[in-house]
C-alpha cells in the first residue's frame, strides 16, 4: 500500500511518501505534490521508500522541477542505505539536495543554500 502524508513546518511542505514509488503509485505521489505548492520550501522524505522505478524517479525530477518553478527551494531526504545509493547512481544528486534526515535539509533550506545543488534552482530561473 503506498499513501503520502503532507505537513507543514516552518512555512515547509514536507512530503512523507510511504510504499514503493513505482509506475503504479506515482500519480497518488503527484496528486499529493499538489498539496504542497505554494511554500517557499518543500522538503520530500524518502525514509519510508525503499523502492525507486523508473517511473517513480521520473516523477520526482518533475516534481522537484515544478516545485523550483513557484520558486521553492526543495531538498530530497534519503537516508543511508540501498535507496541512496540507486539514487546517487541515478545523478539525482545533481539537481537537488539530498540530505541524510529533516533536519539537516530544514536547516538547508532555511539558510537558503546558494551555490550548491539548492542555489542551482535560483540561478536557473534568474537566468531563463
Amino acid at each position: 500500500m503506498f499513501n503520502v502524508e503532507v505537513t507543514t513546518k516552518n512555512n515547509m511542505a514536507i512530503c512523507l511518501p510511504k510504499g514503493d514509488l513505482d509506475a503504479t503509485t506515482v500519480s497518488t505521489f503527484r496528486g499529493a505534490f499538489s498539496l504542497c505548492l505554494g511554500q517557499p520550501g518543500l522538503i520530500i522524505d524518502l525514509s519510508d521508500v525503499h523502492f525507486v522505478d523508473g517511473a517513480g524517479l521520473t516523477a520526482l525530477v518533475g516534481i522537484v522541477r515544478r516545485a523550483r518553478e513557484q520558486p521553492s527551494e526543495v531538498a530530497v531526504v534519503v537516508p543511508p542505505g540501498n535507496l541512496r545509493k540507486v539514487l546517487g547512481e541515478a545523478g539525482l544528486q545533481l539537481i537537488v539536495s539530498l540530505p541524510e534526515s529533516v533536519e539537516l535539509a530544514l536547516g538547508e533550506i532555511a539558510r537558503g543554500v546558494h551555490g550548491g545543488v539548492l542555489g542551482r534552482g535560483s540561478e536557473a530561473r534568474e537566468t531563463s
